[in-house]
């Protein structure tokens, strides 16, 4: 989980940055088999990742659009070129990626 977590914090590529963002599924996965009180708690962490992981489907779009409209995903190489249009959108992507993965009311399940 360190491991993941320190790459996901110090990577200067997006693909990278996205394996890592899903990657860190699958400690609270094991969190919630593990401590889970309900006899359903496989069915619990099943469904929290399949909709974590749909959620972050936005995210994964725009990274690759990212990476077809600049040829690259690393990150210094791409900041220069936002203008605003594709930087309300780009940033929408991730806030809904995020905010999903987020125990925020509303958004997470």
């Amino acid at each position: 989980m360190v491991v993941v977590l320190f790459y996901f914090f110090t990577t200067d590529h997006f693909l990278i940055f996205f394996i890592m963002f899903e990657l860190s599924l699958i400690p609270t996965f094991i969190l919630i088999l593990k401590w889970g009180y309900q006899p359903e708690r496989f069915q619990a962490g099943l469904y929290i990742m399949l909709y974590t992981m749909v959620s972050s489907l936005p995210l994964m779009f725009r990274i690759v659009f990212l990476g077809n409209k600049f040829f690259s995903f690393y990150i210094e190489e791409s900041v220069g070129f936002f203008d605003f249009n594709f930087s309300f959108f780009f940033y929408a992507g991730f806030m809904m990626a995020f905010l999903v993965k987020l125990p925020l009311w509303g958004v997470h399940l």
